[in-house]
């Protein structure tokens, strides 16, 4: 997977060593992650909510991506809301769960 690799070198060079996952998130343990990211449409996002929200540890951050300003609502009605950002046409959410 090239964005793994590109990431895990990004990560290496500023000496930061997560874990790095691409696919299903039902190859990992409840409650093991600090911080989650999501980079992917909308309807993708809400149909793994439960699994993003099942592999947060309590009060870790969550980070949603790559969806457009017309996804946004129904995000934060089953996200929460926390800090919008963008950049160009895509919509970042970072909450607190």
């Amino acid at each position: 997977e090239p964005s793994l690799a590109s990431a895990s070198e990004n990560f290496r060079l500023n000496d930061f060593q997560p874990l790095l996952v691409a696919g299903s998130a039902d190859c990992i343990a409840a409650e093991i992650a600090d911080v989650v990211v999501a980079n992917i449409s909308g309807t993708i996002l809400l149909a793994i909510a439960d699994e993003l929200l099942r592999i947060l540890r309590p009060q870790g951050w969550l980070i949603l991506t790559g969806f457009p300003e017309s996804e946004l609502a129904v995000l934060q009605r089953a996200f929460g809301n926390g800090e919008v950002s963008e950049i160009n046409e895509w919509r970042c959410l970072t909450l607190r769960t």
